[in-house]
């Protein structure tokens, strides 16, 4: 609950109901910064219209690399009631979304479960909070009958995927580092390896009814950190083996750059610290790793084609 905030591995205690903000930037009320059909997922994600993408703003995680920027370490975006946030998902459900794609939302897990229960897509009882069932007993809402996505960095409590897994049907879950030595440095946690293993591990859980979500595990190569690359990959496989789909990614877009080429101080000081993250993945260094997938005898996974890494891709929050 966010009267002693714990939905996240950071356990910040932060009273968020009495106008405190979490370390992720979050105060009481969830905060929306775009709603729109996002076409660049992975094909089944993105189907034939679309996923339906709620991007919410702010983030647990500091990464100092994030293509959104705006809105995970500045908080761009609107606060939302639990009924407009349960409108918008009506609204993408209506332009005939794949699903509905929650990018980021752990921090708002409460009004998120609040706007599924009125939607009939979760049970009220399932809600802890007795005022919030009356709310929802009593409210009247179209149903949502499309698969609910979870976009996470994995950076999760086991706690809070418990909760999930009551209502997320596909997870989009990333690993991003298998050095928790690099994670420091790059997103200001110093344990994302473990957390992100054991979070992975309860998404594979089935729920109260036998149920299990599918699970795609994304991991964005860096440039210059290859070597983390295959050992990530080769950690998900040993663990997880086919009970995961991998997707190997090398849209890694500079925007670090672009921003310090602008005269932004805080970017140029963070180029100064890891200057390899000033230019885009290259072919050689993905083709390394696509190889090294295949060398372990992996399958099937996704990977990328073509030019994926320009800015032309990032929302417009």
């Amino acid at each position: 609950m966010t009267s002693n905030c714990n939905l996240c591995p950071r356990h910040c205690g932060a009273n968020r109901e009495c106008g405190k903000v979490g370390v992720c930037g979050a105060g009481a009320k969830a905060q929306v910064a775009l709603a729109d059909l996002h076409l660049w997922e992975e094909p089944p994600i993105t189907g034939e219209h679309g996923s339906g993408a709620i991007f919410f703003s702010n983030c647990p995680l500091k990464c100092i690399y994030c293509q959104n920027r705006q809105i995970s370490r500045e908080g761009k975006g609107k606060e939302v009631t639990p009924a407009e946030l349960a409108n918008m998902m009506l609204e993408l459900q209506s332009r005939k979304a794949t699903n509905i794609n929650l990018v980021t939302g752990t921090h708002y897990l409460d009004d998120i479960e609040k706007a599924l229960a009125l939607l009939g897509k979760l049970d009220a009882q399932e809600i802890d909070n007795p005022d919030l069932q009356r709310e929802v007993f009593a409210a009247q809402h179209d149903k949502l009958t499309i698969p609910i996505v979870w976009n996470t960095s994995s950076y999760e409590a086991v706690e809070t995927i418990h909760r999930l897994n009551k209502f997320v049907d596909i997870y989009l879950a990333d690993f991003k580092y298998f050095s928790n030595e690099l994670g420091k440095k790059l997103s200001k946690v110093d344990d994302y390896f473990e957390v992100a293993t054991s979070a992975i591990k309860a998404m594979l859980e089935p729920n109260p009814d036998g149920k299990r979500a599918d699970v795609i595990v994304r991991h964005l190569i860096l440039p210059g950190h290859v070597e983390d690359s295959k050992r990530v990959i080769n950690h998900v496989h040993d663990t997880f083996g086919d009970d995961v789909v991998l997707s190997i990614m090398n849209q890694y877009t500079p925007v670090l750059k672009t921003a310090a080429d602008s005269g932004d101080a805080w970017s140029q000081k963070q180029l100064e610290k890891s200057p390899e993250l000033a230019r885009t993945v290259f072919d050689e260094e993905y083709e390394e790793v696509l190889d090294y997938a295949d060398s372990l005898g992996i399958e099937d996974y996704f990977w990328q084609d073509g030019e994926t890494c320009k800015e032309s891709f990032i929302p417009e929050f």
